[in-house]
């Protein structure tokens, strides 16, 4: 997935979500251990991928913790993008060099560089399973 790509997605989702300052939103979620702007962070990454690929997918999304009664975001995403019409889930990994399976992508996402690695990595995962079973 091309960089210059993914900047301009987030320049369109900063716009939607009136932020100035993506790298200080982002650093400020886990930080400060912000809950309900962890999950915007989350909802950015989503919304990036939707403007790359010109669609809208089904997500879920979860804002990890390392302590989970306290429940304060560490910086780990972990999110599921399903195909609405099919029901293929998106974010579907076969390693096998490992030989594990799993139906969600993870990144740990505590900078604006961060972001739109994480952003690269998921639409690439999105663009192959897409690509596998045909499903446009």
């Amino acid at each position: 997935m091309d960089r210059e790509k993914v900047l301009q997605a987030f320049k369109e989702v900063q716009a939607e979500y009136n932020i100035k300052d993506l790298d200080n939103f982002i650093r400020t979620a886990w930080e400060e251990g912000d809950v309900l702007q962890a999950q915007f962070v989350a909802e950015m990454v989503e919304r990036a991928v939707e403007i790359l690929f010109e669609r809208h997918f089904l997500w879920v999304h979860i804002v990890e913790s390392e302590d989970c009664e306290l429940w304060l975001p560490d910086g780990w995403y972990s999110f599921v993008a399903v195909h609405p019409e099919t029901g293929q889930c998106l974010t579907f990994l076969n390693d096998s060099v490992y030989r594990w399976k799993s139906a969600n992508f993870r990144a740990r996402i505590r900078s604006a560089d961060d972001a739109v690695d994480a952003v690269t990595r998921l639409a690439e995962l999105i663009e192959q399973n897409l690509k596998s079973r045909a499903v446009e």
